[in-house]
């Protein structure tokens, strides 16, 4: 269905696994990106996530928002002026650290 909107296998950090249900990213060590299938260019979205536990009782966060296909993979979304996020800490907001 083309309005079933995953996580992308092609847009991602290669540090980050996606899940076979396309909808469950995990990284490792440190902040990574991953982008969904599909983009917005105009008027008013939102999204939904559940951020689930972090695995082996490691400390992990997690920040969620939206980017440019310039944003940085290799990076936090929120870490360059091609993005911005709310950290799971605190709600804090990043655009450019």
């Amino acid at each position: 269905d083309a309005a079933v909107i995953q996580l992308s296998r092609s847009s991602r950090a290669p540090q980050v696994t996606l899940r076979e249900d396309m909808l469950t990213a995990v990284g490792f060590k440190g902040y990574r990106m991953v982008r969904a299938t599909h983009g917005v260019r105009s008027g008013s979205w939102y999204f939904e996530v559940r951020v689930g536990q972090t695995l082996n009782d490691e400390d992990g966060h997690t920040r969620l928002g939206w980017c440019t296909e310039m944003g940085e993979l290799q990076a936090p979304v929120g870490f360059d002026a091609n993005s911005y996020s709310y950290r799971d800490r605190g709600g804090t907001k990043f655009h450019e650290s």
